[in-house]
């Protein structure tokens, strides 16, 4: 095995055992607090957290609870983690849903979505896992085309 294959491999390997692993990032605010967690919400604001550091994190979701107009016609707006099942009678499939708790009196519109930050604007910022694909993707066609440098 060349020098250039074991480069190969050994990036593979690493992209393969780091893509999936780590935990989903979600912005977390509230309206109530910083008016910049609204619906104009201005995501370089904020920093998403981890939802879950330690165990399984195909338990959460992030999401976006959206509250209808009080009175005074303020709309109140949560970003979260949230974990699958902590919602009682919640349909947690990806996209918006209507929820409506008779007992408490309680309306909300909840989106769901499984990927990092897409409870809020869209991010620039790639997954070390994006980039690692890239290198390797890059590395391959520099392979392939012949111009690998020989040292």
């Amino acid at each position: 095995m060349t020098s250039e294959s074991k480069v190969l491999l050994f990036l593979l390997v690493i992209y393969l055992t780091t893509a999936d692993v780590s935990a989903i990032k979600c912005y977390s605010c509230d309206n109530s607090h910083s008016s910049a967690c609204g619906n104009a919400f201005k995501a370089y604001q904020f920093q998403a957290s981890e939802c879950n550091t330690g165990g399984n994190t195909d338990q959460y979701k992030c999401g976006k609870q959206e509250q209808p107009p009080d009175s005074n016609g303020w709309v109140g707006v949560i970003r979260a983690c949230y974990k699958l099942g902590d919602v009682g009678g919640m349909n947690e499939t990806n996209g918006c849903h209507n929820h409506y708790d008779y007992e408490r009196n309680f309306t909300a519109i909840f989106c769901f979505c499984d990927t990092s930050y897409c409870n809020g604007a869209p991010s620039r910022q790639a997954p070390l896992s994006h980039w690692m694909l890239i290198v390797f993707l890059s590395i391959t066609l520099i392979d392939l085309v012949g111009v690998w440098p020989h040292v």
